[in-house]
């Protein structure tokens, strides 16, 4: 799904339009949520699982103390089934299980310890009766804010609580209906509080959330509309090759790692033989027709020996080729002369049997101090000079010394 497909999901479900009370996202959007947060959720609830538990050992200790009754079948429940399944939950949430497996066995967990707690609730006196209320407020608390279940979840566990509460205070001895009823009616209360609390938190977690993934697609799109920019004030738009720009940085960049090394580079300018004729003729509509064939066969020329070809000019070309000695260049620069010919593009403007025809300057320096990049262009653009009076469709190699070059560049 695009980016902008989930972003106007975004701005839907931050607006309200189509906002459930659940509070789950459109799939998409519960998807990718799903995949941010998955695995620091299953962490969250494992911590908070794990100490719940061990807290929860500490409590019976007070209440074994308090309330001797609920020993020693408090000891065979609690500490034999609902500490062990907590701590069993605890570990299989390091797993990070599927969201559905993770939130049901925190709420199973849970419940498992409200069963047992209920139970033994049921077995007390009535002077325990403070005890088991505060365990049961405590537990309400926990599951609901403490572990912070999904709020479908923490629903169904509050009301889970509430009606285990509800069994127990209907067989417990001693207890009043009138009491009973009262004590219901507040836990009760709590724990609409608390899911209040709940809904109000995952609310603002799922806001946040979204907010910050709107950014983050915010930042991918500028990111990738400056990318998109940046190649296009790097290439040129009829050929797809580099431009002018793009050629200087490569040089600048070539020049500099060359000169470290010690290296030389070399450099290919090439210019279409008559092209002012060809447009005349022919019309522009064809020349620029003729330019992207010449840049095809540029490409299926070089491929596998250099990716620096740019289009410097209206007809002009250059290709900058690292580490190589003029011999290289010039047998490369043939290769292409001669896959330009033999393409056999009519130029009737030159004749009956004109075709299209390139001509090569060639030039490669060592990058060292006594030259720059300014030397090895003028040197090749030099040597593509004389291939054009010495009749065209033919390859140079320059030969002027750097400080003459230089010196005549500068003049």
């Amino acid at each position: 799904m695009s980016d902008a497909v989930l972003a106007d999901m975004i701005d839907g479900w931050l607006t309200g339009s189509g906002r459930l009370f659940t509070m789950r996202f459109p799939k998409p959007l519960e998807d990718h949520f799903e995949q941010d947060t998955r695995r620091d959720r299953s962490r969250t609830l494992s911590n908070a699982t794990a100490v719940g538990f061990t807290l929860g050992v500490l409590l019976y200790l007070l209440l074994a103390t308090t309330a001797p009754g609920v020993s020693p079948l408090g000891s065979t429940l609690f500490l034999g089934v609902a500490v062990p399944v907590g701590f069993f939950a605890a570990a299989t949430l390091r797993l990070d299980p599927p969201p559905v497996l993770r939130e049901g066995l925190t709420t199973f967990a849970n419940l498992v310890c409200v069963a047992v707690t209920a139970i033994l609730f049921s077995l007390s006196h009535a002077d325990e009766l403070p005890y088991f209320f505060a365990t049961v407020t405590i537990m309400l608390i926990y599951s609901v804010i403490g572990v912070q279940l999904r709020f479908g979840y923490a629903a169904f566990a509050c009301i889970a609580t509430i009606a285990a509460y509800a069994a127990a205070l209907a067989y417990s001895p001693g207890i009043q209906f009138a009491t009973g009823r009262n004590l219901l009616l507040l836990a009760s209360m709590v724990g609409a509080y608390l899911l209040l609390a709940n809904w109000r938190l995952e609310r603002e977690l799922r806001r946040n959330y979204l907010i910050s993934l709107r950014d983050r697609l915010q930042r991918q799109d500028l990111s990738t509309r400056n990318r998109e920019l940046d190649e296009l004030t790097r290439s040129d738009p009829l050929t797809t090759l580099a431009n002018r720009r793009a050629y200087d940085t490569w040089l600048q960049a070539t020049w500099q790692q060359a000169r470290q090394l010690g290296g030389r580079v070399g450099l290919i300018i090439l210019d279409v033989d008559h092209f002012k004729a060809y447009n005349d003729f022919y019309g522009h509509a064809a020349g620029d027709l003729c330019l992207q064939s010449l840049a095809h066969c540029l490409r299926d020329q070089l491929r596998g020996t250099t990716d620096l070809i740019a289009r410097v000019g209206g007809e002009e070309f250059a290709i900058l080729l690292p580490g190589l000695a003029p011999e290289l260049c010039a047998d490369i620069a043939e290769r292409i002369r001669a896959a330009v010919q033999a393409m056999e593009l009519p130029h009737l403007g030159q004749g009956a049997r004109g075709l299209i025809t390139i001509s090569a300057g060639i030039a490669s320096l060592v990058a060292d101090p006594a030259s720059t990049p300014a030397c090895l262009f003028a040197a090749a653009d030099a040597a593509l000079y004389a291939a054009k009076q010495q009749g065209r469709n033919q390859v140079c190699v320059g030969t002027t010394m750097p400080h003459a070059i230089e010196a005549s560049a500068t003049s």
